[in-house]
This record gives structure tokens, C-alpha cells and sequence, in this order.
């Protein structure tokens, strides 16, 4: 192989491997995006309902004396509910890359 042959060779496999590793890095927030869009409306839902399908929440703020927001990440995605007691209120923010 010459010089030119071996340079498109390497930028073309450097080029596979980032779109392989990129799709790979942000392939468990897809997932956890299917996971609520499976469940539907969450508003009414329950901590327990919600947390069976997606697992616990990595985030937990309170807001005042009977709300809190609870957040769900992983690369690539963001979603975080805002709950009255143990009920779903609903979306604050949901983030998708």
C-alpha cells in the first residue's frame, strides 16, 4: 500500500470506530428513553410503578414540603419528574442528544 492508500484506509476505520464507539456510549440513555416512553403518560403514576420498569432514580431534590424531583440519566438522555408524596405530577425536563 502507498502512502495515500494507507492514510484513507486509517482515516476510514478512525471514522467506523468513532460512529461504533459513539453509538455505544449513548446506547443506555436510548434505553432508558424506551423504558418511559413504554410506561406513557406518568402523570398519576406511582414511585413504586415507575421504578419497577426503570430502576431507581440517581437524583433526588426536594422542592418544598410535600414535592420532590426525582432524576433518571444516563448518556445521552435526562429525565426528571416532579412527585407529590409517592404520585407523578409530572415532566420538568426530559433531555435527549
Amino acid at each position: 500500500m502507498d502512502g495515500i492508500s494507507s492514510t484513507v484506509v486509517s482515516i476510514i476505520a478512525g471514522l467506523l470506530i468513532f460512529g461504533f464507539i459513539s453509538w455505544a456510549v449513548r446506547e443506555p440513555g436510548r434505553q432508558l428513553q424506551r423504558k418511559f416512553i413504554k410506561l406513557g403518560d406518568l402523570r398519576g403514576m406511582t414511585r413504586v410503578e415507575i421504578e419497577s420498569v426503570v430502576g431507581p432514580p440517581q437524583g433526588i431534590s426536594a422542592i418544598d414540603d410535600s414535592s420532590t424531583l426525582l432524576q433518571w440519566m444516563a448518556t445521552g438522555y435526562l429525565i426528571a419528574l416532579i412527585f407529590e408524596g409517592d404520585v407523578c405530577k409530572g415532566v420538568n425536563q426530559e433531555i435527549a442528544s
